[in-house]
């Protein structure tokens, strides 16, 4: 079924927003998602920067060494900016169709956040990626550091919720960090990486699993 104006106009704020990809757009499509970028820019510009949690890019960094640490927070930097832009459409929005509630007095109590390190059992000091959780957003930041897979093997990423038996798959590694915002997570999850054929486990379990990593509360 075609897709009306609306739903295309809707599309290419998604896009706009960075929570679908632009490859493969058309001009027209391209023409639309810059559209809406300049009227988020505009809402933007009214609001204060909204800051990542005190210490969370310092703890990352204590784990990692440098050259994986500057380039794990420049992406953590460059996705919170993409955030910030969620925050001022979500905002303006809520303000619009009157769903926000004000208090006097009454401030929003911090965003809860969760980070996970998975490195590699053989070597503590082998980082595979980083996963971030926001509880409050709901969304999920996997930011890999991983090197490409041998030829004809993949990585696969895997998800141990605390109290569950077996893992579940949540993917295969990345080469670019992204947001997930299916996943949930909270403290003492266990995630891991294992090394697969092409494509993925045929199982549906780790065949090799070689990085884990336990999901921990972000300083502040």
């Amino acid at each position: 079924m075609a897709e009306s104006g609306e739903e295309r106009d809707l599309i290419a704020a998604e896009r706009a927003l960075g929570l679908a990809a632009h490859t493969g757009e058309s001009g027209a499509e391209a023409a639309a998602r810059e559209r809406w970028e300049r009227r988020f820019a505009a809402l933007a510009e009214a609001l204060a920067p909204v800051a990542p949690p005190k210490g969370l890019f310092a703890a990352i960094a204590s784990r990692i060494d440098a050259e994986d640490a500057r380039a794990a927070l420049a992406r953590a930097e460059r996705r919170a900016r993409r955030w910030r832009g969620v925050s001022v459409v979500t905002g303006a929005l809520a303000a619009g169709l009157g769903l926000f509630i004000a208090h006097d007095g009454l401030q929003e109590p911090a965003p809860e956040r969760y980070v996970a390190i998975v490195y590699a059992d053989a070597d503590p000091s082998e980082h595979g990626m980083i996963v971030e959780f926001d509880a409050v957003t709901g969304v999920a930041t996997v930011i890999p550091l991983l090197a490409a897979a041998p030829e004809g093997r993949d990585f696969e990423m895997w998800h141990l919720p605390v109290g569950a038996e077996r893992p579940r798959s949540i993917g295969l590694l990345p080469e670019t960090p992204h947001l997930r915002r299916e996943l949930t997570a909270g403290p003492g999850d266990v995630f891991a990486i294992s090394l697969e054929q092409a494509g993925g486990s045929p199982s549906g379990q780790p065949t090799m699993a070689l990085y884990h990593g336990r999901a921990a509360a972000a300083s502040e």
